[in-house]
């Protein structure tokens, strides 16, 4: 499903705006999850943080509890993380597991634009690789016919040799 744009250069209010409104149950998504983690984060001195070794904020939960809170299906749920992931708004410290919680940095709010490339990067990304196995597909189609080719011909040149000898035998 593709995003609804509002028409080019108005925003939500009604002024001026250089990148057009989306309208996407996904966007709504990625806006409310980092809102709750934001929410809930607390500010954390990060040590392994060699280019900003000042408090950032740190959301430390369970993804799963987080996306049932939303009443989000966890393959939604999986999508809006890698969706914040890819547009720079978290980065994923520790992935919990059942007894132990996320760690997740929270960085900045979604927006927009960065919406927008990820969705345009995304579609790239599988355009190429359905791209990439269809002339995996034509090359295996193509070994295929050349095996078939290979096997008729020596089957003829069987045949050929017979009747060579059958020939050569009535003369």
């Amino acid at each position: 499903m593709q995003p609804k744009l509002h028409d080019e250069g108005e925003s939500q209010a009604g002024s001026p705006s250089l990148v057009p409104v989306i309208k996407s149950k996904r966007w709504d998504a990625c806006q409310e999850i980092y809102a709750e983690m934001d929410a809930q984060s607390r500010r954390e001195i990060l040590a392994d943080d060699d280019l900003d070794p000042t408090a950032r904020r740190v959301w430390t939960g369970y993804i799963g509890s987080l996306m049932e809170k939303f009443k989000f299906t966890r393959s939604k749920g999986s999508q809006v993380i890698k969706d914040l992931e890819r547009m720079g708004c978290i980065e994923i410290k520790e992935v919990g597991k059942r007894t132990k919680p996320s760690e997740i940095v929270v960085i900045q709010p979604p927006t927009q634009e960065a919406f927008s490339s990820t969705r345009d990067t995304l579609y790239n990304e599988s355009h190429q690789i359905a791209k990439f196995n269809a002339e995996q597909a034509s090359k295996l189609e193509l070994i295929e016919r050349v095996r078939w080719v290979e096997v008729t011909l020596g089957v003829l040149l069987e045949q050929f040799e017979l009747h060579r000898k059958e020939d050569h035998a009535e003369k």
